[in-house]
């Protein structure tokens, strides 16, 4: 047998009706004394105010939204619509947009999560920013030639995002995983034409060469070479530049020797 919807609750969804039209009527006399008249409006008497009418319709329009919700709250039951059809209409218009609100809900949440995951994407990016970029000398002056492989300390500054490149060791420490453009290009002078020149050195990770860049020869007073290559690199790597036994670079305010490398992209 169907349970009658008790009288506490009709009395509290008619209260709460009551309640809800006086506050429409409010709003309507405070906020609306400036609008128009709605086009297509029948004339009303002389003395009634604009906001009579536009009260009217807003009104009305509130009353059949109250009256649905307060069915769908306090009457609406699985068997309801098998006893009124004129109600189970509002109780199915009401299901409906509380369907649609949850629909919209959820992709809601969807797009705010996408949007926190591109965020801090964004913000990783923008943190592990790395780029450097250093010369040999600023003044004349040349590096080697040595018996021993030696380690080759690029002094002179002009880029150091992130501070992964030392001046003191010569060493770049990867900061973040990641695919990184590193260059090398070595320049010697041998002084005059004719006298033995050898501009080579070697780039290295973790003590392993991985490139190199070497001119043997007795026709230029002068040579150069660069090397560019792209690596995949983990945090902690190191990165440096190696002089072979009897190589050697020389340098002046031109800057013929650079080590240059920055991040392309992350990979963790």
């Amino acid at each position: 047998m169907q349970q009658q919807p008790s009288n506490a609750k009709l009395l509290l969804g008619l209260g709460l009706l009551v309640v809800q039209l006086l506050y429409c009527c409010v709003l309507c006399m405070e906020f609306l004394e400036l609008l128009a008249p709605i086009p297509g409006m029948d004339q009303v008497p002389q003395g009634h105010p604009t906001t009579v009418r536009n009260c009217g319709y807003i009104i009305d329009t509130a009353v059949h939204i109250l009256i649905c919700k307060c069915i769908h709250v306090f009457l609406c039951s699985p068997d309801w619509c098998a006893n009124d059809s004129g109600s189970c209409g509002c109780c199915t218009m009401v299901k409906e947009l509380n369907k649609l609100e949850n629909h919209f809900h959820g992709k809601f949440e969807v797009l705010d999560r996408e949007y926190q995951r591109t965020k801090q994407s964004l913000m990783a990016t923008e943190a592990s920013r790395t780029a450097f970029s250093v010369s040999l000398f600023n003044q004349p002056k040349c590096f080697g030639p040595s018996k021993a492989n030696q380690n080759v300390i690029y002094k002179e500054v002009f880029l150091n995002l992130g501070n992964a490149y030392s001046t003191t060791t010569g060493i770049f420490t990867v900061m973040y995983a990641g695919v990184y453009s590193i260059a090398l290009t070595v320049y010697s002078d041998a002084g005059a034409t004719g006298i033995p020149l050898i501009a080579c050195a070697t780039l290295q990770v973790n003590g392993v060469a991985v490139a190199s860049v070497t001119d043997v020869n007795t026709n230029d007073q002068e040579d150069s070479g660069t090397t560019v290559l792209a690596l995949q690199l983990n945090s902690g790597d190191q990165v440096s530049v190696n002089l072979p036994p009897n190589c050697y670079l020389c340098d002046d305010q031109n800057h013929y020797n650079t080590f240059s490398a920055f991040l392309l992209y992350l990979t963790a």
